[in-house]
C-alpha cells in the first residue's frame, strides 16, 4: 500500500532506489492546463477518477490536488522533490488505457475503499484506493493497495495508450 508518508521507511530503501530508477526511466512529467478546481474532490468515487486522469495525463500538480490525508492535498504537506518522485512511481505502476471502479466499501473510521480495474494493452490488474475526507468536504486518495501487483504495467509503460474510466 502506497501513503503519501510510507516511501520514508528505511526499510524499503533498496527497492525504493530500484522502483525509483524504473519509474524515472519509463515516466516523465507533462503538465496538463488546469481546469480551476479546487483540491480533491467532492465524492470518493471522484476523487478516483481525478486521480486516475492525472495520473494517465503524467501530471505531477493534478495527481498532488488529488492524493492525500485528512490533512488536505500531497501538495501542501510534502517537500515538492519527494512529491515528485512519488508521483512519477505511481504514474508508471497506475498508467493505463481503462480502468473501471467495481466497487466502494465504507469503512466504520469514515474512509472508503474504492476497488479499481486496470487494463492497459492486455495487462490486467486491480488494487483498492482507499480515500480519506479531508479539509472543505474534499475526499482524497489516501493509498493504493496491492502497487506490487500492478509493477508489469510499469515495465511496459511505453506501451500504452490514454484512456478513461
Amino acid at each position: 500500500m502506497i501513503h503519501p508518508r510510507a516511501l520514508t521507511r528505511p526499510r524499503a530503501h533498496v527497492a525504493r532506489t530500484a522502483i525509483l530508477c524504473l519509474a524515472l526511466a519509463a515516466c516523465k512529467s507533462v503538465p496538463v492546463a488546469s481546469t480551476g478546481d479546487p483540491a480533491g474532490a467532492a465524492t470518493p468515487r471522484a476523487a478516483v477518477e481525478r486521480f486516475m486522469a492525472a495520473v494517465n495525463a503524467q501530471d505531477i500538480q493534478a495527481t498532488a490536488d488529488v492524493w492525500g490525508t485528512d490533512k488536505g492535498p500531497a501538495r501542501q504537506t510534502m517537500r515538492h522533490e519527494e512529491l515528485e518522485q512519488r508521483v512519477l512511481i505511481i504514474q508508471c505502476y497506475l498508467a493505463h488505457d481503462s480502468f473501471t471502479i467495481t466497487g466502494d466499501a465504507r469503512r466504520p473510521n469514515g474512509h472508503h475503499v474504492l476497488h479499481v480495474q486496470l487494463q492497459k494493452g492486455s495487462l490486467h490488474g486491480e488494487t483498492d484506493m482507499e480515500t480519506v475526507e479531508g479539509p472543505g468536504k474534499r475526499w482524497y486518495v489516501m493509498s493504493i493497495a496491492q502497487m506490487q501487483q500492478l509493477q508489469p504495467f510499469c515495465r511496459n509503460a511505453g506501451t500504452s495508450g490514454r484512456g478513461g474510466r
